[in-house]
């Protein structure tokens, strides 16, 4: 009899042991022997995870039916032991081995040790075995999922279990994607077409990951044939585009969906190598994102980036020569071609089918492509490039070509023509930089109408019309030496000229200044005005403040060549301290050359802006380690008249009462005065009863006034030896002799404009995968002229092998220089600007007052305050300096 608490607890049961009978336990339960004759076990619910079948003993103990679980309960060891039936004690596990059979596709599983009845058994086969479900996918409905079990040993097999599939997986016969336009980066029509192996009902979802394809859109209402689809939802974050079925869909019904122009192709083009797959969440056979299914697209869509086309010069009504430049995004072999269509440009006609082949000034990758111009008056001038035979050249190619302007067309025996060069009418329809595109034809990936992302500003003669207007935007300077751990003290030795530590380490940080640039035609040539003001500094532990919120200054532009911008300043001069007149600097007159483009940007879509480079360079030098002084070589002629013997400066009281009158001239201390050597400037002791004798002195600044302007007190010494101060206290002092400069004074430390016509600047960047007019996504080009400028640009962190935080060996006294750069990146605002006011005294000009000046707080009486006049921009805003200080 059935215990009533039967079954109510973990418990053997069914133990002999326990119940104390003799019945053979494998009659108690349709005559099988199993675990519920020496295991524990208990009642469980149909949805515990070890539950097995129960039925009654037999049709006498009222069929009882439920279920038991074995797993859930720990066996009594002691029966267990005793138990007369022979089954696993170890468990589950390790009980089978598996191999695969291709040709039958037969799973087969043989047994290491027994199984007894009614144990259920779990097999899980490994990812690493790589089978694969069918092609056709795994519905609930699948027949051709049986079960063999097999004796070997005596050699019977047991009639087929079918095994019914759980959770259903589906699949898609094919799934393909197509277009009509090949525009990479750009919107265009998309069919989707899929063909489901398994029913999907309404409300179900099919989604599209479409990987690098773009959309302003969260909602885009489609088409389907049959209409199955009507809305669908994109998100950016997955790249996914995700519908839902109005109505069911049959298996191996072929669903065409229709996208409108809301999608945009990823910028690199599409390929049989694109990343697109399709989903579902079908009952009937889920497609599931760890294992979904592939979208081949039907058509190959070429790229190309980082395209700009550059005119020199560039105006109007003028042969140019003209360069072309992009990269490819993919592979392009022998007869293919890049063609650059020219809206409005002219040249010598060609005919139909027979273009003229361009002798290119330079080609780049050399030898493995042909120019060829066409112009047979059907449609717009196009430049074609066309990959020479026997050619493959890989993806991401770096194509540059220039056309001249002269001899820009040669004929079989590469003599050149009569036909004139490139030229744009200034007759023709108002420019538009939208009119240079470019379009590929090549197996690898076809491009209709890609717009030239920069390309040069052109206008009528002269060519600084291409500056005239209001421009905005920000100035980076960032370039000098910093000892590590103690920034303020050495920004003061080396900006001031103190003595520097023995070691030091390159370090660059940036100033960014807004700037705002105005440029009119006006008087003999184009006026410009500058004007900065500090918006923010990556170096604020260096305690630097400026006195003067804005800086800026007037000036003529002489001349433009290409990119080398001549220019000259007219700021008016001003009084730094203004009841001093000697103290008075000149600004106007200097002469000097910068860099300056000024480029379209255009964004894919056709949205472009006017964006302008201006860079120049700087020269850094100091003498020696010390505080600010001046090098002056003079050249001293005895009077022979009151020195009949000559110089006698062998004497030290005569030297001593030289240096006495420079120094009451030049207002300092005696000791302050030293004399020097160089090759030229043998020891003074040397100028012994000679008429005349070469002099060089330096001379060390003591006031505050004359450490922080530098140039300022060397302009007074210049004038007191000009102007006749020094003759006059030499007279006094008895020393009748003439005194005259043999060269320019040199200031150390000094900051000056390089002589030389900057290169272009490097460090630029591209946006290749976005738009130009927003932020992400650059692509680093160094110095490519495809590229535009960034603070990075201000070229610090490249200087004569010295990178940024390289430790750099520094001996006091020896003297040394550094270059460095000023970069401006600026927008135009509008082709109209106003300045008021321009000469070189105007009321409303700034004043010299207000350009640079700064303290170096918190570093002791030796890191001196001083103004932007000299060695401080090398920390900062060194357009002070640039449009300033001379």
């Amino acid at each position: 009899q059935i215990p009533a608490n039967y079954g109510s607890k973990c418990w053997p049961w069914d133990s002999q042991t326990l119940f104390r009978s003799s019945v053979d336990c494998s009659k108690l339960l349709r005559g099988q022997q199993g675990p519920h004759c020496c295991s524990s076990f208990c009642f469980v619910q149909d949805n515990c995870p070890t539950a097995v079948s129960w039925q009654g003993y037999n049709s006498s103990w009222d069929g009882l039916m439920g279920y038991v679980s074995y797993d859930t309960c720990d066996d009594d060891k002691q029966v267990v032991e005793e138990c007369p039936y022979k089954f696993p004690k170890e468990g589950r596990g390790g009980l089978l081995t598996g191999s695969w059979t291709e040709y039958d596709s037969y799973l087969v599983l043989t047994l290491t040790s027994p199984i007894v009845a009614f144990l259920p058994m779990t097999v899980t086969v490994p990812i690493e075995a790589n089978i694969s479900t069918p092609m056709v996918g795994l519905g609930k409905s699948f027949t051709q999922l049986d079960v063999d079990l097999l004796d070997v040993e005596a050699n019977t097999r047991m009639s087929p279990l079918h095994a019914v599939v759980v959770d259903a997986i589906g699949t898609f016969l094919d799934a393909t994607l197509s277009i009509d336009e090949f525009s990479a980066g750009m919107a265009v029509p998309i069919t989707i077409r899929f063909t489901p192996r398994m029913r999907i009902q309404a409300g179900e979802n099919v989604e599209f990951e479409l990987s690098d394809f773009e959309s302003d859109s969260a909602s885009i209402r489609l088409t389907s044939d049959p209409p199955r689809f009507a809305m669908s939802n994109w998100n950016a974050a997955t790249e996914t585009l995700t519908s839902f079925a109005s109505a069911d869909i049959t298996a191996d019904q072929i669903i065409t969906i229709y996208i409108p122009r809301t999608l945009r192709l990823p910028v690199t083009g599409l390929s049989a190598a694109s990343v697109m797959w399709i989903l579902t969440n079908a009952k009937s056979g889920s497609v599931l994102r760890s294992s979904p299914f592939p979208i081949r697209a039907l058509q190959n869509v070429g790229s190309l980036w980082n395209t700009a086309v550059s005119f020199n010069p560039p105006v109007f009504d003028e042969t140019m020569n003209v360069t072309l430049e992009f990269r490819s995004r993919m592979p392009l072999v022998s007869g293919d071609t890049v063609e650059l269509t020219m809206e409005g440009f002219t040249g010598p006609p060609t005919a139909r089918g027979d273009p003229m082949y361009v002798a290119a000034l330079f080609s780049e990758p050399a030898q493995m492509f042909s120019v060829a111009w066409h112009n047979d008056g059907a449609s717009a001038p196009k430049l074609v490039v066309v990959i020479n035979n026997e050619i493959r050249l890989p993806v991401d190619t770096h194509f540059r070509t220039t056309i001249p302007s002269n001899c820009t067309f040669k004929n079989v025996a590469q003599q050149c023509t009569n036909q004139v060069g490139i030229s744009r009418p200034s007759s023709a329809a108002e420019y538009d930089p939208k009119g240079l595109y470019l379009t590929v034809q090549s197996s690898a990936g076809s491009l209709d109408r890609a717009l030239v992302r920069m390309s040069s500003v052109l206008s009528p003669r002269p060519a600084l019309n291409a500056l005239r207007g209001t421009w905005k935007g920000v100035s980076y300077s960032a370039s000098g030496f910093t000892q590590e751990g103690n920034a303020t003290h050495l920004l003061g030795c080396l900006s001031a000229g103190f003595e520097c530590p023995s070691k030091a380490a390159y370090f660059c940080g940036t100033i960014a200044s807004d700037t705002t640039l105005l440029v009119v035609p006006g008087g003999s040539g184009y006026q410009a005005r500058l004007s900065t003001a500090v918006s923010s500094r990556d170096m604020q532990s260096f305690g630097i403040t400026f006195k003067g919120a804005q800086r800026g200054g007037d000036f003529k532009l002489l001349d433009m060549q290409g990119t080398r911008l001549f220019l000259k300043n007219v700021t008016a001069s001003e009084y730094i301290i203004p009841d001093n007149p000697r103290q008075a600097v000149d600004t106007s007159g200097l002469t000097f050359c910068a860099y300056a483009r000024a480029m379209y940007r255009v964004d894919l879509d056709g949205t472009q802006d006017v964006a302008m480079e201006l860079y120049t360079e700087y020269v850094y030098r100091t003498l020696n380690a010390f505080t600010t002084n001046v090098r002056v070589r003079l050249k001293i002629v005895a009077d022979p008249y009151f020195n009949p013997v000559g110089l006698e400066l062998q004497d030290v009281d005569v030297r001593r009462l030289f240096q006495k009158t420079f120094a009451k001239t030049w207002n300092v201390d005696i000791d302050s005065v030293v004399y020097s050597t160089s090759a030229r400037h043998p020891p003074v002791i040397e100028c012994r009863q000679l008429p005349e004798c070469h002099v060089e002195l330096v001379v060390y600044a003591e006031t505050e006034w004359q450490k922080s302007n530098g140039k300022l007190w060397a302009r007074s010494m210049f004038e007191a030896i000009s102007g006749g101060l020094l003759k006059y206290n030499m007279e006094i002092a008895n020393l009748i002799i003439a005194v005259t400069l043999t060269e320019p004074m040199f200031i150390s430390p000094d900051t000056l404009l390089s002589e030389a016509c900057p290169d272009q600047p490097r460090g630029r960047i591209s946006q290749p995968f976005a738009r130009w007019l927003s932020q992400g996504r650059e692509l680093e080009v160094e110095d490519s002229s495809h590229g535009y400028a960034t603070k990075t640009s201000a070229t610090c962190q490249r200087r004569a092998g010295v990178n940024n935080l390289d430790r750099i060996a520094y001996e006091g006294g020896a003297g040394y220089t550094v270059n460095f750069g000023v970069i401006s990146v600026l927008t135009r605002e509008s082709t109209i600007a106003v300045i008021a006011d321009f000469d070189t005294n105007g009321p409303n000009n700034v004043t010299a007052m207000e350009f640079g000046n700064m303290t170096v707080k918190d570093s002791g009486a030796s890191a001196l305050e001083f103004g932007g006049r000299h060695g401080a921009c090398l920390l900062l805003s060194c357009l002070v300096v640039l449009f300033i200080e001379r």
